[in-house]
């Protein structure tokens, strides 16, 4: 009969909590409505990540490299670099698994609040295999879109945190 009530009250908590609205904490929802404004260095890197930005994001204007201090949220990439480390070799002694590292520098200002600056680093190790090295130059640039998808859903949980 205790176990039964323990999962009647257990039902009636859920429930309440479910129905009052209670949800984790979305990232996405950090540029809804904002008019916001991303400074960048124009490198091909960058280029990158502000064509997933673009594609990612429900914000209500985006100007780019602009100096419009009227904006909700100025985003400014400061670095952003992606290298490949080596992690161990064969019997050729050639590379045969290889390590990417994403690393990205940037700083955000809220309106109303002071710049504030940030570091991203990603890192994941792969295969890597020389006489295939077309394959893995596709395979770099699809962790590098990995890496910089990762990134914005990050700088977007940042925001909403501030």
């Amino acid at each position: 009969m205790k176990r039964i009530r323990y999962y009647f009250v257990a039902l009636i908590l859920i429930s309440l909590i479910a129905s009052c609205g209670y949800k984790i904490r979305d990232s996405e929802n950090a540029f809804i409505g904002a008019k916001v404004i991303l400074i960048y260095d124009p490198k091909e890197i960058n280029q990158k990540f502000i064509n997933q930005f673009q594609e990612s994001q429900n914000y209500k204007s985006l100007l780019l490299n602009n100096s419009d201090q009227d904006a909700d949220i100025i985003l400014r990439v400061i670095n952003q670099t992606l290298n490949r480390y080596s992690l161990a070799l064969n019997e050729n002694l050639e590379a045969s698994e290889a390590r990417l590292e994403y690393k990205l520098e940037y700083s955000i200002r809220i309106k109303g609040l002071e710049e504030n600056f940030f570091q991203i680093k990603l890192e994941k190790p792969f295969l890597y295999n020389e006489s295939r090295i077309m394959a893995m130059e596709n395979k770099e640039e699809l962790l590098l879109n990995e890496f910089i998808k990762d990134a914005i859903s990050l700088i977007s949980l940042t925001i909403s945190s501030l």
